[in-house]
């Protein structure tokens, strides 16, 4: 992973286009327009935020995401890992999504479709024993794959990887989500030292390391 910023030189113009978008939105859960982001990304930025906090993140090489919706996300973490692995259960494709997909700049990455916990499962494969960054995205309003998703990372991916969960917010609050001790059970079964972090960003954004 790439953690030099490439975003520092356009920094202010791009908080005041992000602060523009956040009010045009009207979507205030979000994203707070007063938490300065430093990278056009709320997802890097965390990454960004605790890098000297996660051991050993410069030297992880591979992402894996799932819930691509329409691929923003992964067209920017492309930039800073060899390899994106994204899982989307939708067959459809925004003219958006097409674009990246379409992007010689992104062909390290690979855009996979189906049921993320069955997808995961058959990437473990393609790992092996790597170190990677999981963000966990793949939901509805009222369904989550978050527990199947921890459970399959438990079972076949290494037990030091990073986790990122968005919508973090949700945990024991909405169905289809774990209850917040479920959650925490599911996090210690994969590696009882991990750190729980609940950032405060995005819809209270979770980093598990």
């Amino acid at each position: 992973m790439l953690l030099e910023n490439i975003y520092k030189q356009v920094h202010d113009s791009w908080v005041q286009k992000r602060v523009k978008e956040w009010y045009d939105s009207d979507q205030s859960e979000w994203f707070d327009p007063f938490v300065v982001l430093s990278v056009p990304n709320v997802y890097l930025e965390i990454l960004f935020r605790y890098q000297y906090c996660i051991k050993g993140l410069k030297d992880i090489e591979i992402l894996i995401e799932t819930g691509t919706e329409e691929g923003g996300t992964t067209d920017i973490m492309a930039k800073h890992f060899d390899k994106v692995y994204t899982i989307e259960k939708s067959f459809f494709v925004s003219k958006r999504q097409h674009a990246f997909e379409t992007d010689p700049a992104n062909d390290n990455v690979s855009w996979l479709y189906g049921d993320s916990p069955k997808v995961l499962a058959d990437l473990r494969h393609k790992i092996k024993d790597e170190r990677c960054v999981f963000f966990l995205d793949a939901h509805t309003s009222n369904s989550s794959c978050l527990v199947q998703e921890l459970k399959i990372i438990k079972k076949y991916f290494n037990n030091e990887s990073v986790i990122i969960v968005d919508d973090a917010v949700d945990i024991g609050k909405v169905r289809g989500y774990p209850t917040s001790v479920e959650f925490h059970r599911l996090i210690e079964a994969i590696n009882p030292e991990y750190t729980v972090t609940f950032t405060g960003l995005g819809r209270n954004i979770c980093l598990v390391h």
